[in-house]
């Protein structure tokens, strides 16, 4: 092991502790990339996180909300959770009263039966609140299909995405369904994240015409490469006179290779070997603030990651849209408590049905005063709908003159038949059968 400065690697419950150890006897700094912190921790000080954790957001949004149960909902291949599930409880084991309830949702292709009891038990909730702390996105993609599926994307249910890259996550099926999503993306002040896709995303000529494009820089990738500007700021900043003055044997080299001691150029596992410029090192990491792709890297005393932000992105019958930020110093801004009191426009007038004459399903006749009306199965249906205690509905119905459901014109790009009165007459009170 030639040229040791630091350690660069992932955790979870089961490597943690051997990693920890393994820095605080050979004096070497780790930098662990994921998102995980083990919360009843010994004094181990080689430890640094630079991906910055996600729950306190969370929790500080469910207190702007004055939520009092909150359902919280994970996976069992997920590593971390039981840290994690340890975190949110810490975090709102206070004098706000929130009961957290926490559930494994099972197999994963197949968490329709838990899911279901879950709508069951929060039935008696008028805001349904529930955190999908499943940071693996395609998993994560798998349980939001199955929860469309089962109809709990309506109205009165609020979604909290864990994690800080939810513009990466495809909300489409939401976007119509009355379900609120709130979630949240690290943000990069500095436009360093800009300044790095620039030369990313150029391609040559023959990769345009082959249609070959850049591969996405998702979040976790970001921050991986965030440790490499870490350790180059981390020695400009300190400066190379300043550490050849200070500790020359920091940069010193024999035949190019840095040695650990005057007769290893190793670390050796020997309580008597550590690695000498350990702490040095650890020292300016420590000191170091750098823009980064994800943001600005700041540690604190304890090597955690600090001095972050998140932008709040909700999705409300539309589509994800950025409604505020969040800081890790001061919490919510205005524009997020702001957003938060704005209610949703109330629908005035009756709802228009719009439909397709075709039996049994729709059925015209005229009656005695020589007025038209309408009978069949969606007739009946929709009446049951509308006099139900739940809706009270007024409404009239609006025959199409053509018999068109609905098709995509390429031509035109755009819609025709009921499907083009529903996008049209979206938030006039359109419906149709």
């Amino acid at each position: 092991m030639e040229t040791i400065f630091s350690i660069v690697t992932a955790a979870d419950v089961r490597s943690y502790d051997a990693i920890e150890s393994y820095s605080q006897a050979m004096h070497v700094p780790v930098i662990i990339y994921n998102d995980v912190r083990k919360l009843l921790k010994p004094n181990y000080k080689y430890l640094l996180h630079i991906a910055p954790p996600h729950l306190k957001a969370v929790v500080d949004f469910i207190k702007l909300h004055k939520w009092r149960t909150v359902f919280y909902l994970h996976v069992e291949n997920d590593p971390l959770w039981p840290w994690r599930v340890s975190e949110i409880f810490t975090l709102t084991n206070g004098s706000d009263k929130i009961n957290i309830i926490q559930r494994h949702l099972g197999k994963l292709n197949d968490s329709y039966e838990q899911l279901r009891i879950l709508d069951k038990m929060a039935l008696s909730h008028t805001e349904k609140i529930f955190i999908l702390d499943i940071l693996d996105r395609p998993t994560l993609q798998l349980i939001l299909k199955q929860i469309t599926e089962l109809g709990m994307n309506r109205e009165g249910y609020n979604y909290i995405i864990g994690g800080m890259d939810i513009q990466e996550v495809t909300l489409k099926s939401f976007e119509h369904g009355g379900a609120r999503i709130t979630g949240f993306q690290i943000v990069d002040k500095n436009g360093t994240k800009s300044k790095v896709l620039i030369p990313w995303e150029k391609r040559t000529k023959s990769e345009i015409k082959m249609g070959i494009k850049a591969p996405p820089l998702e979040v976790s990738k970001q921050i991986i490469a965030d440790i490499s500007l870490i350790m180059i700021f981390c020695f400009l900043q300190q400066g190379f006179e300043k550490i050849n003055r200070e500790r020359p044997d920091l940069v010193r080299t024999r035949t190019g290779i840095h040695y650990n001691t005057n007769s290893s150029k190793e670390i050796v596992c020997h309580k008597h070997k550590f690695l000498e410029r350990g702490p040095i090192i650890l020292e300016f990491l420590k000191n170091t603030s750098a823009p980064c792709l994800s943001g600005n890297v700041q540690f604190d005393k304890n090597g955690y990651r600090t001095k972050y932000n998140f932008d709040v992105h909700s999705l409300y019958k539309k589509k994800l849209k950025k409604i505020g930020n969040w800081s890790s110093e001061t919490g919510y801004n205005r524009d997020v408590i702001d957003a938060l009191k704005k209610k949703p426009k109330e629908h005035k007038g009756p709802y228009i049905v719009t439909l397709v004459v075709e039996a049994p399903f729709v059925i015209n006749k005229t009656d005695k005063n020589g007025k038209e009306v309408f009978e069949g199965f969606c007739i009946d249906m929709f009446n049951k709908l509308a006099n139900s205690s739940q809706l009270q509905l007024d409404y009239v119905i609006r025959k199409r003159n053509d018999t068109k459901y609905g098709a995509w014109n390429k031509k035109t790009k755009s819609w025709d038949g009921m499907i083009s009165e529903l996008i049209e007459g979206v938030g006039s009170g359109y419906s149709s059968w």
